[in-house]
Order: C-alpha cells, then sequence, then structure tokens
C-alpha cells in the first residue's frame, strides 16, 4: 500500500472532447479538482468531498471547451498538488 496519495497523468492525452483522470488516496481524504486554462484563468472546479481510500478515476468531459493547453489541480486534504498539462484537440 503505497505510503503517499498518488496522482497519474490523464489519458487519452490528446483527448477529444473527454479524459480520465485517475489517482489513488492511500487514506480517506477530501479531493478537490481545479481545471485551468493556459492563461491561469479557472475554468471550473469539482469538489468531491470525502473519498475513499484506494484508486478513484474522474471521468470529465470537455466538449464545451475549445481547443488548448489545460491544467488540472487535485487538493488533497488542503494540500494542493502540482499541477498537470493535458490537451485537448478538437
Amino acid at each position: 500500500i503505497p505510503h503517499k496519495h498518488e496522482i497519474h497523468s490523464n489519458y487519452p492525452n490528446p483527448f477529444n472532447p473527454s479524459t480520465h483522470l485517475p489517482i489513488y488516496l492511500h487514506k480517506p481524504s477530501q479531493v478537490k479538482l481545479a481545471i485551468h486554462d493556459l492563461n491561469g484563468r479557472l475554468i471550473e472546479t469539482h469538489d468531491f468531498s470525502i473519498l475513499s481510500l484506494g484508486q478513484h478515476e474522474f471521468y470529465l468531459n470537455f466538449s464545451h471547451l475549445s481547443s488548448g493547453i489545460y491544467f488540472y489541480q487535485f487538493t488533497i486534504d488542503k494540500q494542493a498538488h502540482g499541477a498537470m498539462k493535458m490537451i485537448l484537440l478538437k
């Protein structure tokens, strides 16, 4: 069992228009997700509340957004984890 949270790259990447974001939680945790565009503007947020220990996969559909580079960042138990890049190609 890992002793820390693991945030994996989204797949597929590049994607059109949906992608999956897998994470592993080493303990039950409060999880939030923020999506930003290339200019740093907040596009959307998701509050998943308390999630159980183990593997979780989030499915996101960006059909309402234009092609471009976006960044996602998870906040787990009020601690932000590094932003990761994803590319939307339409």
